[in-house]
């Protein structure tokens, strides 16, 4: 596919199934790993990926602020940010669309799934589906098998 993802997650089995899934579906993305939103901004100075994964539950700088020092940024304001975390609260996913994200996505409990997960999102990426939403179809729903 030859495309870039950012992955920001504190959490390292997450980080784990991530990279896993993604080698899965195809072995030429390259993927940077963030472990907190300051890591993100940092390596978004030098590094535009096609992909930005944010976990919103993370130390230092949450994904919402990193979402919003993103949008700030000229440089960064179109990139293609999904909110990648383990709430389905409303409020949450109502914040995340309000702050720009271009989709939200509740983690896979299985590689399974998130292999389903990643393959549906990079299909939206490929067919260029992944631009501002409507609030309906910003919440990533797993495709069916």
């Amino acid at each position: 596919m030859g495309i870039s993802i950012l992955l920001a997650d504190d959490d390292e089995d997450d980080q784990f199934f991530f990279c896993e899934a993604i080698k899965n579906i195809d072995g030429r993305i390259k993927i940077i790993l963030a472990k907190d939103g300051n890591e993100a901004l940092s390596i978004l100075e030098n590094f535009h990926p096609d992909l930005i994964f944010l976990d919103i539950n993370m130390p230092f700088k949450n994904g919402k602020e990193c979402l919003q020092m993103i949008r700030k940024d000229d440089f960064l304001l179109d990139s293609i940010v999904i909110m990648y975390t383990t709430s389905c609260d409303d409020a949450d996913l109502q914040e995340c669309f309000d702050l720009g994200a271009n989709l939200f996505v509740t983690k896979p409990s299985s590689h399974a799934e998130y292999i389903k997960a990643l393959k549906g999102i990079l299909d939206l990426y490929s067919n260029n589906k992944l631009h501002r939403p409507d609030m309906n179809s910003f919440l990533f729903r797993q495709p069916r098998s």
